[in-house]
């Protein structure tokens, strides 16, 4: 799929990031290590772990980041969200093929029964 991938100057180095629009409400960009990897809509019914983020931001106990939190906390992976510099210059843009996934639907699923099991808030 192509994406709108931004170039920033700032003052780490250059850092690109993908621009999924104004019109993205529940979507998320999902990075690891700085480069784009998983790509959230909390709207597409093809994938059976968006739908399980859905479920878990519409009870109202969790927030995408703290998702994001426990599955780094369960797989030791370092996933962050789009968390853009204060301070940035755009020096680029372009569209570019990507193929980012949805989130593995069975880190989903085990996150999915500690929440039904114990309860587990955030």
């Amino acid at each position: 799929m192509k994406y709108r991938i931004r170039t920033y100057k700032t003052l780490t180095g250059k850092r690109d990031f993908v621009d999924l629009g104004g019109q993205s409400y529940g979507e998320w960009v999902v990075y690891e290590k700085e480069i784009p990897k998983f790509h959230i809509s909390c709207f597409s019914e093809n994938s059976k772990s968006d739908l399980i983020i859905k479920e878990l931001i519409e009870s109202g106990k969790w927030t995408i980041e703290a998702i994001i939190d426990r599955i780094n906390e369960s797989y030791e992976t370092a996933l962050t969200l789009d968390n853009r510099p204060v301070i940035k210059f755009q020096i680029a843009s372009e569209l570019r093929d990507l193929d980012l996934t949805p989130l593995p639907t069975k880190w989903m699923e085990k996150i999915k029964t500690a929440h039904n099991n114990n309860g587990y808030k955030i």
